[in-house]
């Protein structure tokens, strides 16, 4: 299956589109459009999701996990709008001094404005089949629906919040458009020929005249390896491994084989 990206515009299909991929069993990731930045990333381990939260605090990223339920259409509904009042797009795991769990709220006082290592958590977003909100990954900061001051960012190619080597990497693709188009091949399409495996070999370092290494190893040297904690009750609250059905049985071992693969990757 292709990587999607969806440039949400108010209220314009984001949680339909986003139904698609829970029920095709698919990873995705959804941003805040402005401040509070953060992201929220889902990912299936059999029809259990986990769900991850990132933002940045203090100028460190923080994370936080959880698990939800989606093996039904009635059990996404009830995880992601629940009668306390804020949506799967940013459901907080904290709560507010408002008595809700509602991110944007509480990012408010306690998620930066000025984003730096919140794109540490890039690799893992980019890694999910599809990236709802994307222009938070390139630094632009704003809400599309009517925000000027995001079409100026756009128009005038300076991201509020620019990540590390960004500059460089849109240097290093633009050359690389000038020597490879064809007559009449737009830049788009011709990003569009690249596997995604191209992007993450982009060499970096070529301006600073110092080590060349690639996107893909530029980010795990950012990252610090982050032990989770594996929440098994969540599967089936209460029941000892014993009194796990069949399917449940399934599930726990989908997310233990997920967990050890996650932390043998960090290894690398």
């Amino acid at each position: 299956m292709d990587k999607y990206t969806y440039w949400n515009y108010g209220k314009s299909g984001g949680w339909e589109l986003a139904c698609n991929f829970f029920y095709n069993n698919k990873s995705m990731a959804v941003h805040n459009h402005s401040h509070p930045v953060y992201a929220i990333l889902h990912k299936p381990a059999y029809k259990i999701y986990l769900k991850k939260w990132f933002y940045q605090s203090a100028g460190t990223l923080h994370t936080h996990t959880a698990y939800r339920d989606f093996r039904t259409y009635d059990k996404i509904m009830s995880a992601c709008f629940p009668s306390a009042g804020h949506e799967w797009c940013y459901e907080s795991p904290f709560k507010t001094d408002r008595g809700d769990y509602n991110l944007t709220y509480w990012g408010k006082t306690h998620i930066d404005k000025d984003v730096t290592t919140f794109y540490e958590c890039s690799s893992e977003i980019l890694e999910c089949d599809l990236i709802n909100v994307p222009h938070i990954l390139l630094g632009y900061n704003g809400n599309h629906f009517g925000d000027e001051s995001l079409l100026k960012q756009y128009g005038d190619k300076n991201p509020q919040h620019p990540p590390h080597n960004v500059n460089e990497i849109i240097d290093v693709l633009t050359q690389e458009y000038n020597k490879e188009k064809t007559e009449g091949q737009s830049f788009l399409d011709w990003l569009d020929t690249k596997p995604r495996n191209y992007f993450l070999k982009i060499p970096l370092g070529l301006k600073e005249g110092g080590t060349v290494i690639s996107i893909s190893d530029y980010l795990k040297s950012r990252e610090k390896p982050r032990i989770k904690k594996l929440n098994l009750d969540s599967v089936a609250p209460g029941k000892n491994i014993s009194d796990l059905t069949d399917a449940e049985r399934d599930v726990v071992r989908n997310l233990l084989r997920m967990t050890f693969d996650n932390l043998r990757g960090s290894n690398d």
